[in-house]
């Protein structure tokens, strides 16, 4: 791993009308001149707040280890402590990622996923009806995922022989991008029993997932209830504000931060009826030529 990279544990809260996030992590201090002796550490914890703020744990204690496998019992023992005390404060596991110490900038363990500049959005989708109705909501989530395949042009796809109400794969686009359903904590993931899930996007991903998330919310606005303390979909910026959708027009800051084409997203828009379609003078067919007299 680069020596600006390290490795932390993400966990969000939903708080309101906000998505608190939280990593944490050991951060390396000092390397060692021999490739086999001890790294210096220190535990330290990053919360968003116009930006992320890092604070040192432990008292600033320096921590000696060969690797992150080999990181005292005691010290195991006190970051487990700390994260006990942030799920008592409502926080929930998100997922692995990797960070830059320096600049704080977060990538998938798995492959570089940052958008343009490093930014990128969160969604949280939670269950705001009882348990009771989660059977109906599920229905409800299939139909708007499989209306939405037909007219974006994505995937939705369920393993052969599966009984699940919900499909594996809710979402998956030509651009490498999965909205999965499996239980347990994982990015883009949508849990099939408690109806939550938690994830990133960035320009990467494209346009689809972002309006497949509006357009959810939307439905459900339309077929459920409109309560904006019991949305089923949260979409926060990395400031952790509420992004609501109002209009096409309130997508042009996200436009200007991903490098998404404008008239790219607006036809995809118009077609899931997120906005009224533009009546294009260069699609109409004439079959006598144009004149003025």
């Amino acid at each position: 791993m680069d020596t600006q990279n390290m490795i932390c544990k993400r966990y969000i809260r939903e708080r309101g009308t906000t998505i608190d996030k939280v990593m944490l992590g050991y951060k390396p201090v000092q390397w060692s001149i021999d490739p086999d002796g001890p790294t210096e550490y220190q535990l330290v914890e990053f919360f968003e707040l116009n930006g992320w703020k890092e604070t040192i744990l432990l008292d600033g204690q320096i921590i000696r280890a060969t690797s992150l496998d080999t990181i005292p019992v005691t010290v195991k023992e006190k970051e487990n402590q700390h994260v006990d005390d942030l799920l008592k404060e409502g926080y929930s596991f998100l997922d692995e990622v990797q960070v830059n110490a320096t600049t704080k900038a977060v990538s998938s363990l798995e492959a570089e996923t940052e958008s343009k500049d490093g930014y990128s959005l969160s969604w949280l989708l939670s269950s705001p009806v009882d348990a009771s109705n989660h059977a109906l909501l599920r229905g409800f989530i299939v139909g708007v995922f499989t209306d939405g395949a037909s007219k974006l042009g994505f995937d939705v796809a369920r393993e052969k022989g599966s009984q699940s109400q919900l499909p594996d794969v809710l979402m998956r686009t030509n651009k490498g991008y999965e909205l999965t359903v499996k239980s347990g904590a994982s990015e883009n993931t949508i849990c099939p029993t408690m109806l939550e899930g938690a994830g990133t996007l960035t320009a990467s991903d494209g346009y689809e997932p972002l309006l497949m998330f509006i357009y959810l919310q939307r439905r459900f606005e339309q077929e459920f209830f409109k309560d904006d303390e019991k949305r089923l979909v949260k979409i926060c910026g990395e400031d952790g504000d509420l992004f609501i959708y109002d209009g096409f027009d309130s997508l042009e800051g996200i436009f200007f931060e991903f490098g998404w084409n404008y008239n790219e997203v607006r036809k995809a828009a118009e077609r899931l009826g997120l906005v009224a379609e533009l009546f294009r003078l260069d699609n109409i067919d004439c079959e006598t030529e144009d004149s003025y007299f």
